[in-house]
């Protein structure tokens, strides 16, 4: 399980939170890219604004 956080700025001035803990079974780029494409669209975040990503330990 690893945890998906983002800093984001908002009408209310900047963010920090921890959005969700996911399981994910393969390690691969492809898998981790649409899992978190995932939780930032069920979050009403859009990936086209994403400025930069951050992981340890991905193959």
């Amino acid at each position: 399980m690893f945890p998906i956080v983002v800093q984001f700025f908002s009408k209310a001035g900047v963010k920090h939170d921890i959005l969700e803990f996911i399981e994910q079974m393969h390690e691969s780029a492809d898998d981790l890219f649409a899992n978190i494409k995932y939780v930032l669209e069920a979050n009403e975040l859009k990936s086209n604004q994403l400025v930069s990503l951050g992981s340890d330990n991905t193959n």
